[in-house]
């Protein structure tokens, strides 16, 4: 279940980690200056561990051992390795939810889009950019990793609604989702408008 308070006590990080609270507690002591204040609370107060703080964890436990060296793991924070490893950065998406309240404090490690106050969204053909752009990104993602199979559906689900938004930005809103019924409206409206038909190459791709 994920944790929409983004606050996270020995138990639950101890799990995450799947070590026992003891290590977690050791963690925090040693690398307290990574940390967040409430990790370290006065005493008599419950130890609490922020999301940015699961990231610092997750960096320890890929060189965490026996006898572990802790001046290197402390290089590597100081270096800010933690935000560059792709299996963190992974662990942490798992951890978060997609919506989250605009955190109180945020600086230069901040990473999220805001969504509120005078914000709104742009019109239907700039949306359908934004679509196409994401369809882009994953063809070209996947055209040099070996991650092609699993991003194609997401890649031509964007393509999909992109299309379906460049039709709409055309010829008005309309409440359907088939592109086959926006396709019929697209030519009559082209017919009315230009006296034009819609090139053969165009229709193939959308049906």
């Amino acid at each position: 279940m994920i944790n929409y308070e983004l606050k996270y006590g020995v138990s639950e990080t101890a799990r995450l980690f799947s070590v026992d609270k003891v290590v977690v507690k050791n963690w925090a002591y040693i690398f307290s200056e990574y940390l967040s204040i409430e990790a370290n609370p006065k005493k008599g107060e419950p130890k609490e561990f922020s999301i940015n703080d699961l990231r610092v964890f997750a960096y320890i436990t890929l060189f965490w051992e026996l006898e572990p060296d802790i001046e290197n793991i402390k290089y590597g924070l100081n270096s800010n390795n933690h935000f560059e490893n792709e299996l963190i950065s992974d662990f942490i998406s798992s951890c978060t939810p997609i919506f989250i309240n605009m955190p109180d404090e945020m600086d230069d490690t901040w990473r999220g889009v805001v969504f509120g106050g005078e914000f709104e969204l742009g019109d239907l053909f700039t949306t359908a950019e934004s679509y196409k752009l994401a369809g882009d990104k994953l063809v070209e993602i996947a055209s040099s990793h070996i991650e092609d199979i699993e991003l194609f559906l997401p890649a031509i689900y964007n393509y999909r609604h992109a299309t379906e938004l460049y039709i709409k930005a055309i010829v008005g809103e309309e409440k359907t989702h088939n592109l086959i019924d926006l396709l019929n409206k697209l030519k009559v409206f082209i017919k009315n408008e230009f006296d034009a038909t819609l090139p053969e190459w165009f229709e193939n791709i959308i049906i």
